[in-house]
């Protein structure tokens, strides 16, 4: 059955029977459907980027344990910058060790589903948003890889 709303849009509304194999959220929520041409391999992907999320959460919380770690032992003038010799060429405060972890935290709140949902409805930006997001969280992690031995030989 279709209808209407005030955007003109047709809404179906489905009944599901009590064996139905589909989550209870997609039976009971209201929500916004897309067709797929394979619904299996879209299940799998996105099953990927949460189990990929979760990763990036578990190594977040290591490397924010490493940077208190780190802040109780370093000197309060620490190497911040690296230039193209790989020489460092600007030092700051010891502060400056949250910035990474706090960057990898705030990425993880915006690759957070409802996050994304809320502000994009179409699909494939959906998917180049996840994308994105998955994008910087690893350059985030690959900097801290880099920077955090460094910091470590400094103790």
């Amino acid at each position: 059955m279709d209808i209407l709303n005030e955007l003109s849009l047709p809404i179906q509304l489905h009944a599901f029977g009590e064996g139905s194999p589909l989550d209870y959220r997609v039976q009971q929520e209201a929500h916004i459907a897309f067709k797929v041409a394979n619904i299996k391999v879209a299940l799998f992907v996105d099953h990927i980027y949460s189990k990929i999320c979760y990763l990036f959460l578990v190594l977040g919380i290591g490397f924010l344990c490493a940077t208190i770690y780190l802040y109780i032992k370093l000197p309060n003038v620490i190497p911040v910058h690296w230039g193209s010799s790989f020489k460092v060429d600007s030092w700051g405060r010891k502060e400056t060790l949250f910035i990474l972890p706090v960057s990898l935290f705030v990425c993880l709140m915006l690759s957070i589903k409802k996050f994304i949902h809320a502000h994009e409805t179409n699909p494939f930006r959906i998917m180049a948003a996840e994308l994105i997001v998955l994008g910087v969280l690893t350059l985030l992690v690959i900097a801290m890889s880099y920077v955090y031995p460094i910091y470590f030989s400094l103790l």
